[in-house]
């Protein structure tokens, strides 16, 4: 997926022009993230100042703030790196802090960086800091020998710790309904030895460090993390089976533990221990959960910092230690909530019928609502209980997002739409006074109409957004952008169009065959003819005047799946498309089509040539003597093995008396005698990795073992092949731990896959403690 980000560019990691204030340089609109390649992006989130990111061979990018370590590595030379220390794990999703970073890997395991509680053990290590528990510092401070510090102390510590263990806040004397009173009777009902734990976490000399590696949290080592989510400086970690995990800042009780001390290691939620949470969500101090509890339907429950309106819980509540559900109500009928999201101060959630409802702070419009000037009409305590978004948006929401102080939301077309304060051009629709109303919009470019693809995921920071956009182009293509540029590799046919000899396009005859019917038969009939004039193309096609210009155009989305042409001539190029059967370009040319409802031919186009010998200039014997046919130029172009070994073959041809008897369209490169009795490379193998060159698809059935590919691959040392193969088998695992011993035995023989020996190990010792506990049972 595409990677595109706006707002202030620090947080971007990207330098500002010459001329311009580093805090002044914003990117008011969606831009494409620079530094990222050939990456596919599967996973983002937006922290404070800094951003992580998830490739899709399971590496974890970051760029921005890192003084306190949130990019997970020592060095700020390149604005975008790789996060270090994880190179034995297939990340999967991540979450980002004001000041730490959290990574979920495919087995579960949760990694955390940046400014984090140190746990006990780690407290002599240098670089921490006091954490805020309200009221510990004072006691702590005080200090001296008299009688009367002594008793001063005590006061002190005895009232931090009845704060720290106090029941949830309810602004008036009475509750407000039966739950309340239930609610209540319940949290002040702590048992004694439940007492005596608080009491002593309370008084625990916590701290914070800060970790510029990831740091595992083994307190999670005995369950599997699905999803997590990061506050400003506490955690929230959902299981596979649905559980509720917290750990980090509790001064506000965002932890839901019924206190608020807080704790440097993740400990149950057990309000949620009989029910199954589906999603949560972290905000500056408050916390949310869509639960499924029993057989009814999802219910959002809400808790931590609630004086704003946060919670939903209207004007008397300011602050709840545990869970508590939350009515959403719209004209007397209870709604049903799909996703949430929660930011600094104010929370969104989404009903069953894509309506978005926001309840909290809402100063800054970040809920919607009317007004100009930067006045609010509305009375602050309107938003403290669920109200819908206005104006409501044309189309349903799916999904949602929330900055400190602005929302995003996809709306089901794939379009997003933003509200809330403009400043530093966060809401994607520039910078300029124009641009920033802060009322629910469209975003330009984003908004459905021609443009970029839809978004599948979005994440917002304090000054700064990112998304994650489905490209209908296929990302492998972009690999061939080098055949089209690299003479070395050799063109062997040149087109010209009927009329416009002057000029001409060259290209490699395999290439356009495989991706284009109408070429192909051209190429056929060009081929017979033995001939070796240029293959001259009429000047009208379809009714369509064509010109060498635009024949360059099409030859080069053929290689790249992308359109390179200049304004005036997309309706033109459309046409085209559209007599050729190219459905895909025409929609990428036609100003008036949405691109991305179609997806792309790239890969099953070019796997059509895997052994074709249409075109061929070079054949492969396996073992056995059996022959593939292949083509040189896409082979060296995507494997530097296979380009060395052309290369060289053919220099020695070169220097061959006997060349001059050979097929001088063809050479022949041994696949066999890898140090082994037999060939490890199969036929099916064989073609399987031929697949992936020509078209970065992987083939794994019954005939091709992913073992056997992975072998391969390291081989002919085609490392993106064997990185593609690790994450499926790591994937692959994960759902299917009865095979962890199998992974395991793999990697120790051959002593490589480093990250699937790590998964493997994780499941064998999960599997192991189970054993061990239903023994013990």
């Amino acid at each position: 997926m595409t990677c595109l980000v706006w707002g202030r560019g620090i947080e971007l990691g990207l330098e500002p022009p010459v001329g311009i204030e580093a805090k002044k340089f914003c990117i008011g609109q969606p831009k494409a993230m620079e530094g990222l390649g050939e990456e596919r992006i599967v996973d983002c989130a937006c922290g404070e100042s800094h951003t992580l990111l998830v490739t899709q061979d399971g590496d974890v990018v970051s760029f921005g703030r890192n003084r306190e370590g949130q990019l997970g590595r020592s060095s700020d030379s390149a604005p975008c790196g790789r996060v270090e220390g994880l190179e034995d794990e297939v990340c999967k999703s991540v979450a980002a802090g004001a000041f730490h970073s959290i990574v979920v890997t495919m087995s579960g395991r949760l990694y955390e960086f940046g400014l984090v509680a140190a746990e006990s053990s780690s407290h002599g290590e240098k670089e921490q800091e006091r954490t805020t528990t309200a009221g510990a510092a004072p006691a702590r401070e005080l200090r001296g020998n008299n009688r009367q510090d002594i008793v001063l102390r005590r006061i002190v510590r005895e009232s931090t710790e009845r704060w720290l263990l106090a029941s949830d806040i309810i602004h008036d004397d009475e509750p407000q309904n039966e739950e309340d009173a239930e609610l209540l009777s319940r949290t002040q009902a702590l048992t004694q030895e439940e007492a005596r734990a608080a009491v002593g976490i309370a008084r625990m000399d916590a701290r914070r460090t800060k970790l510029c590696r990831p740091r595992l949290a083994t307190s999670l080592n005995h369950v599997r993390i699905e999803t997590v989510a990061a506050g400003y400086g506490h955690t929230l970690a959902r299981t596979i089976d649905g559980q509720l995990y917290a750990s980090g800042y509790n001064d506000r009780g965002q932890l839901g533990l019924g206190h608020r001390c807080n704790i440097d290691i993740f400990q149950h939620v057990e309000t949620f221990a009989h029910s199954f949470v589906k999603q949560i969500a972290a905000g500056s101090q408050h916390s949310l959960a869509i639960v499924q509890v029993k057989n009814k339907s999802a219910i959002l429950f809400a808790w931590g910092q609630g004086s704003l309106g946060q919670l939903g819980l209207g004007r008397r509540v300011t602050g709840r230690l545990r869970p508590v559900p939350v009515t959403i109500s719209d004209n007397g009928n209870n709604k049903i909530p799909i996703t949430c999201a929660a930011g600094a101060n104010h929370s969104i959630v989404i009903d069953a019928h894509g309506k978005p409802y926001g309840f909290g702070h809402a100063e800054y419009f970040q809920l919607g609502g009317i007004g100009t000037g930067g006045n609010d009409f509305i009375h602050s305590d309107y938003y403290t209980v669920p109200r819908p978004v206005l104006p409501a948006p044309d189309r349903p929401l799916v999904a949602v997002c929330c900055g400190a102080n602005f929302s995003i939301a996809i709306a089901d077309n794939g379009s997003i739409i933003s509200w809330g304060w403009p400043q530093h051009g966060v809401l994607g629709r520039g910078t300029s006074f124009a641009a920033s109303t802060p009322t629910p919009h469209s975003v330009e470019g984003l908004d459905g109409s021609r443009g970029t693809p839809p978004v599948v995921k979005i994440s917002g920071g304090t000054r700064h957004a990112v998304c994650l956009a489905r490209d209908a182009r296929d990302p492998y293509a972009l690999r061939f952008r080098k055949l089209l540029t690299d003479a070395s590799l050799g063109f062997d046919l040149e087109i010209k169009v009927d009329g416009d000899e002057n000029s001409s396009v060259k290209a490699h005859a395999a290439v356009l065959a495989a991706r284009s019917r109408y070429l192909r038969g051209l190429i056929k009939h060009h081929i017979k003819s033995t001939t070796k004039e240029p293959l001259l193309l009429p000047a009208k096609i379809g009714g369509v005047a064509v010109s060498t210009a635009m024949i360059r155009a099409l030859v080069n989305y053929l290689y790249t799946d992308r359109v390179d042409a200049p304004p005036h001539r997309l309706r033109a190029l459309s046409k085209l498309g559209r007599y050729l059967c190219m459905d895909l370009f025409a929609d990428l040319c036609d100003p008036d089509v949405q691109p991305g409802s179609l997806d792309s031919t790239f890969a099953v186009d070019m796997a059509q040539l895997v052994a074709d010998p249409f075109a061929a200039d070079l054949r492969l014997r396996l073992y056995g003597g059996r022959e593939l046919c292949a083509h040189k130029a896409i082979i060296a172009t995507n494997s530097e093995y296979f380009d060395a070994l052309i290369h060289f073959e053919t220099h020695r041809n070169q220097h061959d008396e006997k060349t001059e008897q050979k097929d001088e369209h063809h050479h022949t490169l041994e696949l066999l005698d890898w140090g082994a009795p037999e060939s490890l490379i199969t036929l099916p193998v064989a073609l399987a990795v031929l697949k992936f060159l020509y078209s970065g698809a992987i083939l794994v059935d019954n005939d091709v073992s992913p073992f056997d590919l992975i072998m391969a691959a390291d081989l002919l040392r085609i490392q993106p092949l064997v990185l593609a193969c690790e994450r499926f088998l790591v994937e692959f695992l994960a759902n299917n731990p009865d095979h962890a011993q199998n992974c395991f035995d793999f990697t120790d023989r051959f002593d490589f896959c480093s990250r699937l020996r790590r998964a493997a190990i994780d499941v064998l010792s999960t599997t192991k403690e189970e054993s061990t506990m239903e023994y013990k049972n």
